[in-house]
């Protein structure tokens, strides 16, 4: 198997399509708008929940078949109809184009491949088992959403709301705020964050600033 890069990235200015409306479609858009992607569609028709989401989040729909030339000036192209020939066409093209392309029925054809992704809050966790075993990464995301919860959601909002008080109390002591950080986010922490105690995770945080 090709060795694979992992990143997260800021979709919020990249120029992205998505070519075909069903199901497989819907998947991809919910993704990239997750993501803070605003994708465009190519597509005869879409779904009726694709159709409702594409208003307001100001996505646009050309309603009709893909035609030669449709992914220049796109840096993601996702190829998601449910015809191989077409699909085919379109990755080829905007690989050409120089695109990251993700050809949904072929991986061999694709240069991007989108991972299994558990995500709550800001903890976002993707996984990908290189093409291997589709069942096998959602086997593993199973397990996942059994850590990924959205208490741990929380926790890590509240952590990331923590940081500036943090700072502001040691601005110039990298070691300290190192210190406090390690104090805090203890595997204890963790199993009460997962568990959704948010009261605890609370008091948690306010005990280790008061002694500090």
């Amino acid at each position: 198997m090709t060795p694979l890069y992992p990143a997260m990235l800021d979709l919020t200015a990249v120029p992205i399509l998505v070519v075909g409306g069903g199901q497989v479609a819907l998947r991809k858009v919910k993704g990239f708008l997750a993501g803070g992607g605003r994708p465009d569609l190519i597509a005869p028709t879409i779904v009726p929940e694709l159709a409702g989401m594409a208003g307001p989040a100001g996505l646009v729909h050309r309603a009709g078949r893909f035609l030669e030339g449709d992914t220049r000036g796109y840096r993601i192209v996702v190829a998601a109809t449910d015809s191989r020939d077409v699909n085919a066409r379109v990755g080829a093209e905007a690989r050409a184009n120089g695109a990251w392309v993700n050809v949904v029925d072929d991986p061999t054809a694709s240069n991007l491949t989108v991972p299994a992704t558990v995500r709550e809050a800001d903890v976002l966790v993707s996984l990908s088992t290189g093409g291997a075993s589709p069942l096998l990464a959602r086997r593993l995301r199973a397990r996942l959403e059994t850590l990924v919860t959205p208490g741990l959601g929380r926790a890590a909002s509240r952590i990331h709301a923590a940081r500036a008080a943090v700072r502001a109390r040691w601005p110039d002591d990298e070691q300290r705020r190192r210190s406090f950080w390690f104090s805090l986010i203890t595997d204890e922490f963790l199993d009460l964050a997962i568990a959704g105690n948010d009261e605890e995770v609370e008091s948690r945080i306010e005990s280790c600033l008061s002694r500090s």
